[in-house]
């Protein structure tokens, strides 16, 4: 999987609060978070609309993550 749309990085540091650099890595995998923070991702995803749960923050492939922050930018 390649780069995701832009935007897609800067609407989820706008709802969540955290800099859109770090969500890079986290949807890149090169970077995991902690449980409290992968829940404030959850709930940050599900405010703009997106299906990504703690435990695919916490343990999915970079693939999975970056497949549903796509569907943000549709």
């Amino acid at each position: 999987m390649g780069r995701l749309p832009k935007g897609t990085l800067t609407k989820l540091s706008e709802i969540s609060g955290l800099p859109a650099a770090y969500l890079s890595d986290l949807a890149n995998t090169t970077k995991r978070p902690g449980r409290e923070r992968a829940l404030h991702l959850e709930n940050s995803c599900t405010k703009l609309g997106l299906d990504i749960s703690a435990t695919d923050w916490l343990f999915g492939s970079s693939n999975k993550i970056k497949a549903a922050l796509e569907s943000t930018s549709r």
